[in-house]
């Protein structure tokens, strides 16, 4: 699993999530765990997030809202607890609202793209080797093309009253 960010017009880090592995009491694998929020936290919002948070904030000279889906890992007490302390402030929105986060479209070009890689899904490494290539490949103006509309993602969603709108 992967984890990345953006910011209007800017591209964040992006980040191979370590899982951890669960094994049966007989000693066999279960397989991976799962992202849960101390991983979330651990990984992302004390690393790389508060990194790039930190650094759009002093490029703006203004306070930015973090979007995050509502996977349990994002809304669990530790990952609030860290925002919190490290005052990252976040966009409340309705759950399972994909129209209010920019970063779904990204996600899925970066999918498509991914996929037309030769080899990409051949092994773990070649995968994220591809995964790495197309992220670098996104250009600031990509990055803008799919933020630029999030003034009026969050007009259409207020005016839907929360459902689904046309994005």
């Amino acid at each position: 699993m992967v984890w990345g960010a953006i910011a209007e017009g800017k591209k964040g880090p992006l980040v191979l999530l370590d899982l951890g592995e669960s094994d049966n009491e007989d000693g066999t694998s279960k397989g991976r765990r799962g992202l849960d929020g101390p991983r979330y936290v651990a990984q992302v919002i004390v690393g790389p997030l508060i990194g790039f948070y930190d650094e759009v904030v002093a490029e703006r000279g203004e306070a930015v809202l973090v979007v995050e889906d509502g996977a349990p890992a994002h809304t669990s007490r530790v990952a609030k607890c860290a925002h919190e302390i490290l005052n990252i402030h976040t966009l409340t929105h309705p759950p399972r609202s994909p129209d209010l986060n920019h970063i779904e479209p990204l996600w899925l070009l970066l999918k498509d793209h991914v996929a037309d890689v030769p080899g990409s899904w051949s092994s773990i490494g070649k995968l994220w080797d591809a995964v790495q290539s197309v992220w670098n490949a996104f250009t600031e103006e990509k990055i803008a093309h799919v933020t630029g509309s999030m003034v009026e993602r969050v007009n259409a969603v207020k005016a839907a009253k929360g459902h689904h709108t046309r994005f």
